[in-house]
């Protein structure tokens, strides 16, 4: 947001908003845009596509790969490892209602998105 304008957290959803303001300074082909779901349930393959996207060879880091990631999968605090998708597979009445109203209000935004980037982001199913 500019300065002096009031943060609101909905917007910061709205990430074509943010990507054309990136645009404004670089052209299309030095914008990557990774999506955070899928570094959590695909960090390897998702890691490797940003090396690959600034020209380092992923094999050159593969022991960082190892180290940081447990088999794509996140270890939570517990030491249960989970997907992104059980973190936030909350099931309430009010989460199922308010998950409804931010699908509404976002996905003409996501629309938007998935053009620019030429693909859907299936973990937002």
């Amino acid at each position: 947001h500019q300065r002096g304008e009031e943060f609101n957290p909905i917007e910061k959803g709205m990430y074509m908003s943010q990507i054309r303001h990136w645009l404004k300074w670089f052209p299309r082909c030095q914008v990557h845009v990774a999506v955070a779901e899928r570094l959590v349930n695909h960090g390897v393959e998702e890691n490797r596509r940003v090396l690959r996207f600034l020209g380092v060879d992923p094999l050159a880091v593969e022991d960082f790969y190892e180290l940081h990631s447990r088999g794509d999968r996140v270890v939570v605090p517990s030491g249960r490892n989970v997907t992104s998708r059980d973190a936030y597979a909350w099931d309430s009445p009010v989460v199922r209602e308010a998950r409804q109203r931010l699908k509404e209000v976002y996905d003409p935004h996501n629309e938007e998105l998935f053009t620019f980037l030429g693909r859907r982001i299936d973990e937002w199913a």
